[in-house]
């Protein structure tokens, strides 16, 4: 039997991408245990409709995501921003597209969008701001919306000394390149957290 909501689940999916084939993401805390007896669970993988499930840990979404966030990141706008049952529907829906849709890039990589450059730059910002509202996808900003926004500079980094068990600094140096700024974001996560709860 397919639960009611992976029914939904699969339908929006396929409304959204055209798809019925995907590869059902989610993030856990912490993994005990092997991992294999989640994501090859039988009773998983036939209320996902036959597809697979995959299991991501938050060290290993820092270690995927941040370097992307912190890549070219100069100038951050923060916002506190609270999704709606709706926003997170759709986001799930876009992000659980098959592998075969998915296309990946890197800094050597040279990509033309399909975007007329030359049409937009001819438009006005009447005629853009009329655009924009005509699409069901934009979400138009207002003063209103950066009212709470505050802009926050990097600042410069303090070189210390310090003393790693060897197992950990393998680990992440073996995440790839920017270790260092991987280890700072995984330290401020901690500050943060902490922070709140004293």
């Amino acid at each position: 039997m397919v639960p009611k909501w992976t029914e939904a689940f699969i339908d929006v999916i396929k409304q959204v991408t055209g798809e019925t084939k995907f590869t059902y993401v989610t993030a856990v805390t912490v993994l005990r245990g092997d991992r294999s007896l989640w994501e090859d669970h039988e009773r998983f993988r036939r209320a996902l409709g036959g597809n697979p499930l995959k299991l991501l840990t938050m060290m290993e979404i820092l270690a995927e995501v941040l370097p992307r966030l912190m890549h070219n990141s100069r100038v951050i706008f923060s916002r506190s921003y609270a999704p709606t049952s709706e926003s997170v529907r759709l986001s799930k829906a876009r992000i659980a597209v098959s592998a075969k849709r998915i296309v990946r890039f890197t800094p050597s990589t040279t990509y033309r969008g399909k975007t007329d450059w030359a049409r937009v730059r001819a438009m006005t910002d009447e005629e853009i701001e009329a655009a924009a509202r005509s699409d069901p996808d934009a979400q138009l900003t207002d003063a209103e919306f950066w009212k709470g926004a505050k802009l926050v500079m990097p600042e410069r980094k303090q070189l210390v000394t310090l003393r790693l068990d060897k197992e950990v600094l393998e680990w992440f140096k073996a995440q790839g390149r920017s270790y260092q700024s991987r280890m700072n974001a995984v330290l401020r996560s901690y500050m943060q957290a902490h922070r709140k709860a004293g």
